[in-house]
C-alpha cells in the first residue's frame, strides 16, 4: 500500500488590528506587497461590514473578523465551504447549538423566534495568485438593528460570552483538517 501524505497547513503570521475598514482590503494590499500564504489578518472592529439602508454599518468589538491569505490552489467556492463547515462544526460540538449552512455563511437555530438566523458570513475570493478567505462571526456582539430579524449573535443564544481566542482556534483547527483534504 502506498503512503499518502497530506500537506499540513497552519497560520504562519498574524496581523492584528484594533480597527479597520475590512480585513479583506488589508489582505489584498499585503498580497500585492508579496505577503505569503498563511497570513491571518484579524481585527477587533470592522467599519464596513454590512451595507444597510443608511450605508455601511460598523461591526463592533466582540465579534470575530478575519481574512486568511491562502495560495490559489483550490476553487474559492470549495475553500469557503470548508470554512463555513468548520464554523458550523465548532458551534455544534463546542457550544451545542444547531447550525446549518446558508448562502454566504452559517445560521443557527433560534429557539425563541423559532427560525434559523445567520451569525456568520463567509466569503472566498481570488486574484489568480491568492485566495482571500474572510469571515465575520457575531460571537459576543449583537447584529446590526436592521438585520435582527435575519441575524443573531451567539452570546444572545448562549446567555454568556465565548472566548474569541478559543473559538477562533477551534474553527481554524477544524478548517485546516477540511482544507488538507481538498484537491491541491
Amino acid at each position: 500500500m502506498k503512503d499518502i501524505t497530506l500537506p499540513l497547513y497552519a497560520v504562519t503570521k498574524v496581523v492584528g488590528l484594533e480597527k479597520t475598514e475590512s480585513t479583506l482590503s488589508v489582505a489584498c494590499a499585503l498580497a500585492q506587497t508579496g505577503e505569503t500564504a498563511g497570513t491571518l489578518i484579524l481585527t477587533c472592529e470592522q467599519t464596513h461590514t454590512f451595507s444597510g439602508p443608511r450605508g455601511a454599518v460598523t461591526s463592533g468589538e466582540g465579534g470575530v473578523y478575519f481574512t486568511l491569505l491562502l495560495p490559489a490552489q483550490n476553487e474559492a467556492e470549495k475553500v469557503g465551504l470548508a470554512l463555513a463547515n468548520a464554523i458550523g462544526y465548532t458551534v455544534e460540538h463546542a457550544l451545542e447549538l444547531n447550525t446549518k449552512l446558508v448562502p454566504g455563511g452559517v445560521a443557527v437555530w433560534d429557539k425563541k423566534s423559532h427560525k434559523w438566523k445567520q451569525f456568520a458570513d463567509v466569503t472566498c475570493t481570488a486574484d489568480g495568485e491568492h485566495l482571500f478567505l474572510s469571515a465575520g462571526i457575531l460571537l459576543n456582539n449583537p447584529a446590526p438593528r436592521f438585520l435582527v430579524s435575519s441575524h443573531t449573535d451567539l452570546k444572545r443564544l448562549l446567555k454568556s460570552e465565548t472566548s474569541k481566542e478559543l473559538f477562533l482556534d477551534a474553527v481554524l483547527d477544524t478548517f485546516w483538517k477540511y482544507y488538507s483534504f481538498l484537491k491541491h
